[in-house]
């Protein structure tokens, strides 16, 4: 998977129900069997022509409140910026009619491309901006008071998948769409009224679209709401599903997509398995207990949240370092350098290099969401 969704708000509070190959089908198939793949995977790799920066919005309020978009290098220099407004809808669990309650991201969605960075504005307005600054509108999509609709952008910003959430239908409905990215939303392939969990598409892979499943929410949150358990690879076509990224009773996922894969936890035997794009595993660690890992674009090591001291990084040999005096969230820029975001007027931000084990002080705060470019 080379591009990539970030669902902020839901996500860090930096992406599915099995997929049918019928257009519009509401029973599912059983998933068919995992396929190699060796294209690159959301979130990039190594640096090319347009980065690779960290993506961070500043501040990430609530509905309908300005934010500003900023592209950090690895130097830790902020090189372009872009603003906006978050969305009017309601709040991340949302209440249907019949007293179910989906997830819904928000107040920020962003995807990036190989190119570009993509975010809504306002309600619907899907808008674009490069390293140079320059933003540009791309197009609207349109979805009702109580309904929302998530993004992810191609690596050469030719189609985009859509997920639209109608939580005023009764029963609610999702949906997934693809088409040119000038055509939005594109051809409905998949649909469903299962009220056991949303969809949010959150990159691309091979060319398919990666989709999460996020497990709904009846009792306004709880562990795992607002984060997804598994990723599906589905084809841009058919929606029929190639290979499927952890288990929602097996090995969960606690990690947005990198490269490399994405991290799940597997509480039976308490050890995270880094699980490649055809779903096998490629490396373990043990559980520290801890939840919303960053995966290295490479897959050698983690970095997380925080632990007594500080964030941690966590090296597959069991090697743990503690980056002190930071606080916040966190994401990597490239292979070496990874991003600890402070949050608020006094939060400090630092950047890390993983070979020196120096830290340098960053001139911004907010929220880290993700990597320019998306893929390589």
């Amino acid at each position: 998977m080379r591009a990539r969704t970030l669902l902020v708000a839901a996500l860090i509070l930096t992406a599915c129900g099995p997929l049918s190959s019928t257009a519009g089908a509401k029973a599912s198939p059983s998933p068919t069997p995992s396929q190699k793949r060796s294209t690159p995977t959301p979130g990039g790799g190594g640096p090319g022509a347009g980065g690779p920066y960290a993506i961070v919005v500043s501040p990430l309020q609530a509905a309908g409140q300005p934010f500003t978009l900023s592209l950090i290098d690895a130097a830790g220099k902020a090189v372009a910026s872009a603003s906006g407004t978050t969305r009017q809808s309601g709040p991340t669990c949302r209440l249907g009619p019949d007293q179910a309650a989906l997830v819904v991201p928000s107040p920020v969605i962003v995807s990036a491309s190989d190119s570009k960075v993509y975010f809504e504005d306002g309600d619907g307005s899907v808008k674009a901006f490069g390293r140079d600054g320059k933003v540009s509108t791309v197009g609207k999509l349109s979805f009702g008071v109580n309904s929302a609709a998530v993004f992810a952008v191609s690596p050469d910003d030719s189609r985009i998948a859509v997920v639209t959430i109608d939580a005023s239908a009764q029963p609610f409905k999702i949906a997934l769409s693809v088409g040119p990215l000038q055509s939005l939303p594109g051809t409905q392939i998949y649909s469903t009224t299962d009220r056991s969990y949303s969809l949010w598409p959150v990159g691309w892979h091979a060319d398919q679209v990666v989709v999460a499943r996020v497990p709904a929410c009846t009792q306004g949150g709880g562990p795992f709401t607002g984060f997804p358990v598994e990723y599906h690879v589905v084809d841009a076509q058919t929606a029929a599903r190639t290979a499927t990224i952890g288990a929602l009773d097996g090995c969960r996922t606690v990690s947005l997509p990198s490269p490399a894969g994405a991290l799940c936890e597997d509480t039976r035997t308490q050890r995270l398995n880094l699980l490649g794009w055809d779903g096998r595993a490629q490396s373990s660690w043990a559980d520290p207990g801890l939840f919303q890992y960053a995966v290295s674009p490479a897959g050698w090591g983690l970095a997380c949240c925080e632990g007594q001291n500080g964030p941690l990084l966590l090296n597959p040999s069991g090697a743990t370092s503690t980056i002190a005096a930071a606080q916040g969230s966190i994401g990597w820029i490239d292979g070496t350098h990874f991003l600890v975001v402070g949050q608020g007027p006094q939060g400090q931000s630092v950047l890390y290099d993983t070979s020196s084990k120096k830290t340098t002080p960053v001139a911004v705060s907010g929220t880290y969401l993700g990597r320019l470019p998306g893929g390589e």
